[in-house]
């Protein structure tokens, strides 16, 4: 398949995108076995051996979205098909931040990073972003490229929303 092809023929965007969303219906409640049905799902995409590295690194960016994300977060209430669904603003910002850091696309994921989290927190959830995207990509899993323009589109969108913005810390 190619690498330029339709986002949703990409299965880490799919399993990314999936997992956030498990992570917004469940909340900090997600236990090991949560994870694991998850990995079930998506274990057509993911080799046996490469599953537990992948799970543990979308673990710790959840996590890590849990902690240093502005709240409220918006997302689509469905995490068995990643596709089912368009990706709402800060869906993309997440799918963005992670891919942006598997392309090398530092400045991409900062605006990400500040998007999604308050300034002081940035840093952390940018580091478990980058632990997620490169176990991705050690296990040849890529996210499908986000263009800095799209970050905005996503960033002016969340804007519009008129939603307010609260911090969970």
């Amino acid at each position: 398949m190619s690498r330029v092809a339709d986002a949703w023929g990409f299965p880490a965007d799919r399993m990314v995108l999936a997992g956030y969303r498990l992570w917004m219906i469940k909340g900090m409640t997600i236990t090991p076995d949560d994870l694991a049905d998850f990995m079930t799902i998506h274990a057509r995409a993911f080799s046996e051996d490469d599953r537990p590295l992948i799970a543990d690194g979308l673990a710790g960016f959840i996590h890590a979205l849990g902690h240093c994300a502005s709240c409220p977060l918006a997302f689509h209430d469905n995490v068995t098909d990643g596709a089912a669904a368009p990706a709402c603003h800060d869906e993309g910002l997440v799918l963005a931040l992670v891919s942006a850091l598997q392309y090398g696309m530092e400045d991409t994921a900062f605006l990400c990073a500040t998007a999604l989290a308050c300034p002081r927190l940035a840093a952390p959830l940018a580091g478990a972003a980058g632990d997620c995207a490169l176990r991705l990509k050690a296990c040849g899993q890529w996210l499908s490229p986000v263009c800095r323009e799209t970050v905005i589109g996503f960033i002016m969108a969340k804007a519009r929303s008129g939603k307010p913005v609260t911090t969970v810390h």
